[in-house]
C-alpha cells in the first residue's frame, strides 16, 4: 500500500503536467517540450519560456484568451 505522500504526488502530478502543456501551447509550443525538461540546460530554457507572455496571436491550438 502507498503511503499518503505517494498518493498525493500521483495526484498533483496529472494536473501538473496538463497545465504545463497548455502553457506551452499558448507560447507556441508543442507538449513535446515537457519531456525535454529533463536536459538541464533545456529545462532552464522552458522555464523562462513558461514565465514568458503569450503569442499576440492566435495559434494552432486555438484563440488568444487574455
Amino acid at each position: 500500500s502507498g503511503s499518503l505522500t505517494d498518493r498525493a504526488t500521483v495526484l498533483f502530478l496529472i494536473p501538473s503536467v496538463s497545465v504545463t502543456i497548455r502553457r506551452l501551447h499558448d507560447i507556441g509550443r508543442g507538449g513535446i517540450w515537457l519531456i525535454l525538461c529533463l536536459i538541464p540546460i533545456v529545462g532552464l530554457i522552458i522555464i523562462y519560456w513558461l514565465a514568458s507572455d503569450s503569442q499576440p496571436e492566435d495559434n494552432e491550438w486555438g484563440s488568444l484568451v487574455k
